[in-house]
């Protein structure tokens, strides 16, 4: 690690791009993030319905999804690059026969 702080961008670069290359996103399927819970000040709140937070799919992993949390709502954003919608569907079965209360938005046909 020491000698990395030292060495010049471009053999880091270089080196970075190889690493990615053979460890990169071919190591894992999709991409799970978590903004947590979010407070706000009491005057902005009030402004506030929800938060959301979204991943772009990426060339090699075509699926990703973001949480975020905001007062009494949890927004999950499932980002899909493909056709299939099985995930999206699975998720949504799961919250409903769990009795949780959701709504869907969806740009699928």
């Amino acid at each position: 690690m020491f000698l990395a702080r030292f060495s010049p961008n471009v053999i880091k670069k270089f080196f970075m791009r190889k690493a990615f290359r053979m460890f990169g996103e071919k190591k894992f399927t999709s991409t799970l993030t978590s903004l947590g819970y979010k407070k706000l000040p009491d005057n902005l709140a009030g402004h506030i319905d929800y938060m959301s937070a979204m991943v772009g799919e990426t060339c090699i992993n075509k699926i990703n999804c973001a949480v975020a949390g905001f007062a009494n709502t949890l927004c999950v954003n499932i980002t899909c690059a493909g056709t299939d919608n099985f995930i999206q569907k699975f998720f949504v079965d799961y919250i409903r026969k769990s009795g949780i209360s959701y709504y869907v938005e969806s740009n699928a046909a």
